[in-house]
């Protein structure tokens, strides 16, 4: 099973980003979380400018510890404008509507070095300065998403 990162842009225009080339979900996920910290964080912004400003984001799925699962992907939209998420386990993969699951959800913008010179997640904050944790949030409207689809 081989897996391809696509990207939805604030158009609703929809590209394959890798050609079907990841062999794993975890290739997969941090090739997405690269490409949205490229997006987002590689440019001469100040860090605030660049948490206010940012363009593209990667929805994680949480587990009950509050902690990514990446056995989990967003999925994209599909027929009806409905939101899949995919569980990936072993050699299979189940496709669900993002709805018709309990779900928690955080949105990733990027990584960046801290003083020990290890990188350290992004997430996405409303005007207010709250976490964006809903995936219909408005702030999200006019963002490009990467998401993660399972090929044959």
């Amino acid at each position: 099973m081989s897996f391809q990162v696509c990207v939805r842009d604030e158009y609703n225009q929809t590209s394959n980003v890798t050609d079907g080339r990841c062999t794993t979900i975890e290739e997969a996920v941090n090739f997405s979380k690269k490409a949205v910290t490229e997006d987002n964080m590689n440019n001469a912004l100040t860090f605030d400018e660049k948490v206010r400003h940012w363009t593209s984001y990667y929805l994680e799925l949480l587990d009950d510890k509050g902690e990514e699962d990446k056995t989990v992907v967003y999925s994209g939209q599909g027929v009806g404008a409905k939101h899949f998420v995919s569980i990936v386990r072993d050699d299979t993969t189940q496709q669900h509507p993002l709805e018709e699951t309990d779900a928690k959800v955080r949105v990733y913008i990027g990584s960046v070095e801290n003083n020990n010179k290890n990188l350290e997640p992004v997430y996405a904050k409303d005007t207010r300065g709250n976490e964006i944790v809903d995936f219909k949030h408005r702030e999200l409207l006019d963002k490009a998403v990467y998401y993660i689809k399972s090929m044959p």
